[in-house]
């Protein structure tokens, strides 16, 4: 193996890693060993072994390590020092990252901002030596490449398409032979050689029509330059990997290490986003793009810029004060990210530094402030439709000193866990504003001591909510936030709140390939969602075998993905026992196609993204089109995926169905919509100066339009523009104003491009009131919510609500408060650590006092068995008041027993409330075990204790005749076996619910309701065993129903019912009123549903019409039926009815097809308003509430849409029809029967 200038390796190291490495090469390791393997020993292994892994991996990257150092720099004892100080770094992260199959793309990034770092310093220093400022530009004068023409060749290269780009990158960066580059391409040689001459042309194309014809010579040098000729000598390779393990360790070579090449590292080190770094060069190894390839795309993600000196048309100076004081802050951390654009800085002594505004103008220009001791905050300005982003010459921040929060993490037996990360998320509930400074605290890491404690000092001192999650590697981790319960803020401020970490399951694996042999480098992740969680994954090993330890319990979901195969996806139910699991992956297919605009040209530089598969978001596959708007998966699966396509200036597509195919799909992207018009006073006629722009959605349902209140837009001088990017069913945009009512725009659609709505604003005033305390005194800084029938206010523990969802604002010294102008029912509700108070429309009229009642309080413990309920979530819900289509909050309280089982709800509203304990069924389920009702008084504790009594119920659940069913997914239940009691016939629904209401009231009726309301969830585990601990003694009914899990987005409890079973036992009285031996129920055999399958006869019916008389299926016979399960609540349902409409107006004439719409709304009035407002012109049935309608029950129906297409003999062709697949699988039956 040859080292720089060709000579070995080995004479770099050590003679005492010579054997080390030696015995790697006789194994046949070391050439294979992927760079996470060699970091893993570095972090790991023994002096010897560390200091031969680290020097494979600087054989193995520095030639291109030195390559950009050399580019960027131009000096090359400066580009020496920059190459020795990214390994250092690469040194000080391995921990971090050694996780990486791939290390490339990452040192390429830390390479290029270490060298531009070190740059800017040599630059300042040299000018201070010559104090001319022309010194300044002495580097980039003298000697080596143009860095104009550099920069240009990087910018031609990420515009060629990404076939061509490959061959490039890998040969004449990375120095690969053509014959390394085919294996690392998995194509032949002589693909790559003509892919090699194409690319060339296309990028000598490029440039000449760029207008860098006279630099085309030097860049094609540039292009055949050998990659060793950036080779340092190998006294610096030696002194690089001693000075890295030195480094690393603060070992012996640590003095070996010169003063300016440790400065370089230390500064990259607290600089550098690392964590960023680590993520996108995952991501970009996940796309096949390996090593440096990967780079230009990469680079773009990360907003890097591919010169360090970007051309720039201004100057922004950022003065940072302390807020309050306006004492400047010295020393802030200042980051700027501007499209490809980044730049580093730090306030001086006066608090000011200043930054570079890139040319052309930005689409955004974020700046990002940090300071130890203070809340970090942001500041930013972005492109507002065709306007470009407008930043002003001169910025003043004030930054909020830190306040604490904090607790202690235990494990389920009381013990402290040392060494736990924890990571805050301070969620921000107020919408962007351009110019104006946020706290922005995300993933803050900080860690627990050896008691378990930790705390966190840059939280604002107003803080609403936050957001934490937990990672040891001996326990099971949070994949998200919020998976393990955090305590109350009260808890948290006082740093007593207490998390719990619980041991996890090992689960592990094999990946095989179709003929059975062992795929290596495999990747294999976690989850159902990957979007925007901390999933874990690994890749196989050479025999394909991976491994995960600490999985939580539960369902898991594992997507296996590898080059030159078909990906795989299973459910797991991790219980007790380790997971063993074999995957063998199916040969791949090929989705491909191609992205136009409405004229049919092609979309250059859109993003292609798989969304949903398998009704799962696991899927990692994001590509962009290239200059003839194609793209292509070659390792795609062969059943239907839903993708995401976008770019900017153009309507995203959503949820496109494409299934793998030798023909080309074409998508078509629309301009995006875009209403504007002018704003002026009814009565003069004149331009209204300042008002807000809020965009709605109109979900298609004939409810409430959803107001998005998180992208309102402040607009002036009577004229504005709103662009929408996203496909809705249907657009509007509100108009409001101080002093005015706000008028509503009618609905918009995707396609109507640019349309105009002119608003004349009546004047009027909103609600507005005082806010009284218990003790008759106005209260200052109470958060008061607006809540309206479409901007509902959902607070967590009792906390106010996402300001980007609710209208929120706080009350002055005197207690008062305004909201604007208001049309349609209304209520306001106060929020004060004194109390709470709701009051309507009609009140608020009457009197404008609002009057605060103080809160309750709720305790008790939690057992399971005869053990306490450690770590166990626990959940508090308020019974909602009044009718469901009236304006109210909706309180939902979550906390979490500590080490004892001991939990506390405080600011617990008034009223009727149940307890419960929740129970994470799977990732899509989870149920709410030994609901307990309360009633909660004003100022007053009450307790309430689950479990800790009864008795456990325990039994088996199988399939019969040995059926093979997944007994893990379903709605199961144990509940108090009551009659039914005997309601008047004749009554409506809401007559019903009013006489129930009444008759809970009467002795016979309590009783009944609090038997009714104990439900204790049951989940039955793989082998289909159950345990239902703390049951009291008394009649009882155990109900299992196993469902097949739901796919995609749809609304219900999962898809087809396969099984269910029901029996009743009875629990006999017990001393003591506990006991912990088990009452087994027995086996229960399940009974399997019938399934309507393709090919079966469809179920007829005959139901009532949405209209007059009935809809029977028998006076269709002879015709291809397409039927639609659907209700006006259901989102996906209105999803589909644009794909149903499509197919409707394509066959409508066709005599030998038909459509019936079934509605299952709790009233006719609802389906009716949306089917005449959407203008859907097939049959429509009504079927009632889907609780209790039979048919869907028939079809074994179990979350709508449920779409089916039957044929003219009355058997189903098709079933579970989504988008696309609607219209052409109608098109298809009716040409196969002509």
């Amino acid at each position: 193996m040859a080292g720089w200038g060709g000579r070995p390796l080995l004479r770099v190291a050590s003679s005492a890693v010579i054997k080390q490495v030696a015995a790697l090469f006789e194994a046949g390791t070391n050439a294979g060993l992927s760079d996470g393997r060699l970091l893993e020993r570095f972090v790991t292994e023994g002096p010897e072994e560390a200091e031969a892994s680290f020097a494979s991996l600087v054989e193995r990257h520095g030639p291109m390590v030195m390559h950009v150092c050399r580019r960027v720099l131009r000096n090359g004892h400066d580009a020496e020092d920059a190459a020795q100080a990214t390994f250092l770094v690469l040194a000080r992260r391995a921990r971090s990252i050694r996780r990486m199959d791939s290390i490339a793309s990452w040192l390429y990034g830390v390479a290029w901002r270490v060298a531009a770092r070190t740059r800017r310093e040599a630059d300042r220093r040299r000018a201070r030596e010559r104090r001319s400022v022309e010194a300044s530009m002495t580097l980039r004068r003298t000697g080596g490449d143009d860095p104009e023409a550099y920069r240009e060749l990087y910018d031609a290269l990420d515009r060629i398409p990404e076939r061509f780009r490959l061959p490039i990158l890998l040969c004449h960066l990375e120095g690969l032979t053509y014959e390394q580059a085919a294996e690392r391409l998995g194509c032949p040689v002589r693909t790559v050689q003509s892919r090699l001459a194409r690319g060339r042309k296309r990028l000598h194309d490029r440039l000449s029509r760029q207008g860098v014809g006279p630099a085309v010579a030097p860049l094609a040098g540039i292009l055949n330059r050998d990659a060793s000729s950036a080779f340092a000598s190998e006294s610096w390779g030696r002194a690089t990997v001693q000075a890295a393990v030195g480094y690393a360790t603060g070992g012996a070579h640590a003095a070996t290490v010169s003063a300016t090449v440790a400065a370089i590292a230390q500064g990259a080190t607290r600089s550098m986003t690392i964590h960023r770094l680590t993520k996108w060069a995952a991501f970009a190894s996940m796309l096949g793009l390996a090593g440096a390839a990967a780079l230009p795309w990469l680079l773009f993600a990360l907003g890097s810029s591919s010169n360090a000196a970007p051309p720039t048309q201004g100057k922004l100076s950022l003065r940072v004060l302390e807020e309050g004081g306006g004492t400047p802050v010295e020393g802030a951390e200042v980051g700027l990210r501007a499209d490809k654009h980044t730049q580093n800085a730090r306030t001086d002594a006066q608090g000011v530094c200043t930054l570079d505004v890139p040319s052309p103008p930005p689409s955004y220009f974020n700046v990002s402030i940090k300071k130890q001791g203070f809340v970090p905050a942001s500041v930013s300005w972005e492109r507002r439709g065709e306007r470009a982003a407008s930043i002003p010459a001169e910025q003043t921040v004030a930054l909020q000193k830190g306040t604490t929060i904090g607790g202690i993490v235990q494990d389920d037996r009381g013990r402290p866990i040392g060494g736990a990360t924890v990571f805050v998320l301070v969620p921000i509930n107020e919408r962007r504003e351009p110019g104006v400074a946020r706290p922005s605290i995300w993933d803050y890491e900080v860690k627990t001591d050896a008691e378990g404690r930790w705390r966190c000092d840059v939280v604002p001192a107003k803080l609403d909510d936050v957001w934490l999650r937990l990672n040891h590697p001996d326990f099971a981790g949070d994949r998200m936030y919020g998976d393990t319960p955090k305590p109350t803020l009260e808890k948290l401020r006082d740093l007593s709140g207490v998390m719990v970490m619980k041991k996890g399951i090992a689960v592990s694996g094999r990946v095989l390939a179709a003929d059975g042999s062992p795929v290596a480098g495999a990747k294999v992740a976690q989850g159902a969602d990957r979007f925007g969680s901390h999933y874990p994954e690994t890749k196989s090993d050479d025999q394909g075998r991976f491994r995960f330890e600490n999985v939580r319990p539960g369902e898991m979901i594992l997507t296996v993905q590898a080059k030159g195969h078909g990906p795989d996806l299973k459910r797991l139910a991790v219980g007790k026992e380790s997971v063993d699991v074999e995957f063998r992956l199916e040969p791949p297919h090929r989705i491909g196609g191609r992205v136009v605009d409405s004229r049919g040209g092609p979309v250059a530089g859109a993003f292609v993204a798989a969304d949903t598969w398998r009704g799962r978001r696991s899927l990692e596959f994001r590509v962009d089109t290239d200059e003839d708007g194609r793209f292509a998966w070659e390792d795609a699966p062969g059943d239907e995926v839903l993708f995401d396509l976008g770019k900017q200036g153009f309507m995203s597509v959503r949820q496109k169905t494409i299934k793998a195919s030798d023909e080309e799909v074409t998508i078509t992207l629309l301009k995006p919509l875009k209403v504007g018009g002018s704003v002026v006073d009814d009565e003069t006629g004149k331009p209204v100066e300042a008002f807000t722009v809020t965009p709605g959605i109109d979900w298609g349902n004939g409810r409430a339009p959803y107001w998005e209140l998180q992208s309102a837009r402040r607009q002036s001088s009577g004229r504005y523009e709103f662009e929408f990017g996203e496909p809705r069913h249907g657009h509007l945009v509100r108009i409001e104003a101080d002093g005015y009512l706000p008028v509503n725009s009618p609905m918009f659609k995707d396609d109507q491009g640019e349309v105009a709505f002119d608003a004349r604003l009546k004047k009027g005033e909103g609600p507005s009131g005082v806010v009284i305390g218990p003790g008759g005194k106005p209260v200052k800084g109470a958060s008061v919510c607006l809540v309206t029938a479409g901007a509902g206010a959902y607070l967590t523990n009792a906390r106010p609500p996402d300001r980007r969802d609710s209208p929120v604002v706080e009350t002055d010294d005197a207690g008062r408060f305004r909201f604007p102008a208001q049309q349609g029912k209304f209520a306001v509700v106060a929020l004060h650590d004194l109390g709470y108070a709701m009051v309507k429309d009609a009140e608020l009229a009457k009197s404008s006092d609002v009057k605060l009642e103080a809160w309750g309080r709720v305790e008790g413990t939690v057992r399971i068995g005869s053990r306490p309920g450690a770590g166990e979530s626990v959940r508090l819900s308020v019974r909602q008041e009044g009718r469901g289509d009236e304006p109210q909050p909706y309180f939902d309280y979550r906390t979490t027993a500590d080490s004892g089982g001991r939990f506390a709800f405080e600011r617990v509203r008034p009223g009727k409330v149940d307890i419960a304990r929740e129970v994470k069924l799977s990732d899509r389920m989870t149920g709410y075990s030994h609901s307990t009702p309360i009633e909660v008084g004003p100022g007053a504790t009450v307790r309430g204790d689950l479990g800790g009594t009864g008795r456990p119920v325990v039994g088996r659940v199988v399939a019969p005749g040995g059926e093979k069913i997944d007994l893990t997914f379903g709605q199961n239940s144990l509940r108090a076996a009551l009659p039914q009691p005997d309601v008047p016939k004749g009554l409506t629904n809401e007559e019903k619910a009013e006489w129930y209401e009444a008759w809970t009231k009467t002795p016979e009726g309590k009783a009944y309701a609090e038997g009714a309301n104990r439900n204790f969830t049951v989940k039955v585990e793989g082998d289909g065993s159950f345990r239902v601990e703390d049951v009291p003694a008394g009649d009882y009914e155990v109900n299992i129903a196993i469902n097949e899990p739901p796919v995609g987005n749809a609304c219900g409890i999962g898809g087809d019912l396969l099984a269910s079973a029901r029996r009743k036992f009875t629990i006999p009285a017990m001393e003591g009123g506990r006991s912990d031996e088990p009452l087994d129920v027995g086996t229960i055999e399940l009974a399997m549903t019938k399934r309507v399958k393709v090919g079966d006869q469809a179920p007829g019916f005959e139901v009532a019409a949405l209209g007059e008389g009935v809809v029977k299926l028998d006076d269709f016979r002879g015709k291809f039926v397409l039927l639609d399960f659907w209700a006006t609540w259901c989102g996906p349902c209105a999803a589909e009815t644009p794909h149903l409409k499509s197919a409707f107006e394509a066959y409508r004439d066709d005599d030998r097809f038909a459509m019936i719409g079934l509605s299952l709304d709790q009233d006719k009035e609802a389906p009716r308003k949306y089917v005449d407002g959407n203008a859907l012109g097939w049959r429509q049935a009504f079927l009632g509430n889907f609780g209790e309608a039979k048919l869907p029950n028939e079809y074994g129906v179990r979350g709508i849409p449920s779409i089916w297409l039957i044929g003219p003999d009355g058997r189903v062709i098709a079933k579970d029809l989504r988008g696309d697949a609607i219209k052409e699988a109608v098109g298809k039956a009716l040409s196969s029967a002509k």
